[in-house]
């Protein structure tokens, strides 16, 4: 169904909440068919300079038209906001009911949720961030800010498809296991094993209500901005819930729920500009300098796959700031191509992207033989067999818990074991093994950071001994 998109006017930069009224001063507009040429824009290796002459778009109109242009069937939300101008807040796709999507449709704040409590915490008391937050990872005392921004060397974690809860512990073990081994786990900002450590520090042994924290601290600077947790609400209203929506209603842990409506999320991302709060860490964003326009300095924090794909992007000294949620890589492009467009200027003829170069040189992959045998766990640690044969072509297999996985193959790197493992039923992921000290090799420690396709990543750690000794 097609939409005409309605007028937004732009006023002063007021301070005060968006209500019902500023439905008729933003865009609700529905992505209609059509194609667009593929646009790659890498933000740290744009094209040539900034025209001295150029004042932002306030109107955003390379923006609004590529967003009518935009094809989705999902739901989708985009905010803009440059300079004092309103925020642009557009939407397409429908809800659980067959309803368009509006302002006021439901969105996930999913990795978002970082940046709310970063905001949240600094509010509320600026040295909390600062304070100990009781946790030593490979030696090292964390603090809450170090938490909230990411740590590195803590493997991804979440999960939207009901797997059992990973507790704290278990996340800080796998850690430690991989940076011992030299391994470097992946960094996603969807990644939420600090805010699992996190809880003990916010809540104590109270109820973990991520939401009412989020609103209490954050209600006398973004009037009206009140979070729920999908899982609070009644059937009706589930019934309601967007597709991405509903599927958090079951997330790990349990500050994924969140849920927000888009305009109080539109209110929430202009007060972030005006504050200029764009601190970086692992998984909470990274500062750039475009490289085609000298001295532009740019905020970004992108998850590019997954149920609750985001892209956010901010030109610092042009106070601009774009929020796409529900848009993976690929689609999203022609907005942020357009975005950038409104803010800096034209590109200029024949100016392309840049790439980045360069590839990981392999490691050689010898077959299995230095873990012949099968493998189960040490006992009073959790269940997992391990099993490697040879033969024309060595194999391996993993079963843990009811799940199950296979490889053929390993890159090794010292003594440390990584295998790729092909997936069964929808599990797959990556298996280090880390040989003990005893000579004779009768006993290992696994980490599997196991992956459901874009629904689940969850780390393990097992110790293993071969069946035998």
């Amino acid at each position: 169904m097609t939409k005409t998109a309605r007028t937004t006017s732009v006023g002063p930069p007021e301070r005060r909440s968006l209500d019902e009224s500023d439905l008729n001063r933003v865009d609700v507009a529905v992505a209609r068919p059509g194609r667009l040429p593929r646009i790659t824009l890498l933000l740290a290796c744009c094209a040539a300079a900034l025209p001295a002459q150029h004042e932002p778009d306030q109107e955003l109109t390379a923006f609004r038209a590529a967003f009518a242009r935009l094809q989705s069937k999902s739901p989708v939300l985009a905010i803009a906001v440059v300079g004092d101008g309103a925020p642009a807040v557009l939407c397409a796709g429908v809800d659980g009911a067959g309803t368009d999507v509006t302002p006021a449709t439901l969105f996930p704040l999913g990795p978002l949720v970082r940046l709310l409590l970063a905001d949240a915490l600094a509010v509320e008391q600026p040295r909390r961030l600062d304070a100990a937050a009781g946790i030593t990872f490979a030696g090292t005392a964390l603090t809450v800010q170090d938490l909230v921004s990411g740590v590195a060397g803590l493997p991804d974690y979440f999960s939207f498809d009901g797997s059992a809860p990973i507790e704290g512990p278990t996340l800080l073990r796998c850690g430690e296991v991989l940076i011992a081994a030299g391994e470097a786990p992946s960094f996603r900002p969807s990644g939420a094993a600090e805010l699992v450590l996190l809880e003990r520090f916010l809540f104590g042994e109270r109820e973990r209500d991520w939401a009412g924290l989020l609103r209490i601290n954050l209600a006398p600077h973004i009037s009206g901005l009140a979070p729920v947790s999908a899982n609070a609400l009644d059937e009706r209203a589930a019934a309601s819930l967007t597709a991405p929506a509903a599927l958090v209603r079951q997330a790990q842990p349990s500050a994924l729920r969140l849920l927000a409506p888009g305009k109080e999320l539109a209110e929430w991302w202009q007060w972030r500009l005006r504050e200029q709060r764009f601190t970086t860490g692992v998984r909470i964003g990274n500062l750039m300098t475009d490289m085609g326009r000298p001295g532009v300095e740019c905020w970004s924090l992108q998850e590019w796959q997954g149920p609750l794909a985001f892209s956010a992007i901010v030109w610092r000294e042009q106070r601009a700031g774009m929020l796409l949620l529900g848009l993976e890589h690929g689609a999203a492009e022609p907005l942020t191509a357009a975005f950038d467009e409104d803010v800096l200027g034209p590109r200029p003829a024949g100016a392309g992207a840049g790439g980045f170069l360069g590839a990981r040189a392999g490691k050689q992959k010898p077959p299995l033989q230095s873990l012949l045998g099968t493998w189960a766990n040490a006992p009073d640690t959790p269940p997992c067999t391990l099993t490697v044969s040879t033969g024309a072509v060595d194999s391996l297999r993993i079963t843990w818990g009811s799940r199950e996985a296979r490889s053929k193959s390993a890159q090794v790197s010292g003594k440390v074991v990584r295998v790729g493992l092909g997936e069964v039923d929808g599990v797959g992921g990556v298996l280090v093994l880390v040989p003990g000290a005893d000579a004779a090799a009768r006993r290992c420690t696994a980490v599997l950071l196991e992956s459901h396709r874009s629904l689940a990543a969850l780390p393990h750690c097992f110790e293993l001994v071969r069946r035998g000794d």
